[in-house]
């Protein structure tokens, strides 16, 4: 959180499953910042083992604004990546928009 507090990034890969900070309390945290600051929104994409639709659901709650299930495929990484850039919001997957 400090690294993303002080910098200025124009995306951000989210493991879900980190040891200290899972990963959708730090989404949750990162939103609430850039509420408080007045910040951007960075397009958080969240990368996680779980493929279901209820934790593409969670991610998106959380804060994330994509969901990619891993192993992640190149083809749906570079997918993902352009559509936070175009300003998309909601993607899951490698099966197309939700």
């Amino acid at each position: 959180m400090a690294r993303f507090m002080a910098g200025d990034y124009d995306l951000v890969l989210m493991d879900m499953r980190m040891p200290a900070t899972d990963g959708y309390e730090a989404a949750r945290r990162i939103r609430e910042f850039e509420t408080r600051t007045g910040r951007a929104r960075t397009p958080v994409i969240a990368m996680t083992a779980h493929a279901m639709q209820s934790e593409a659901q969670k991610s998106l709650l959380a804060g994330c604004g994509m969901h990619l299930p891993k192993p992640v495929k190149k083809s749906a990484l570079l997918a993902a990546i352009r559509g936070c850039m175009a300003g998309k919001e909601w993607w899951s997957g490698e099966g197309g928009e939700k």
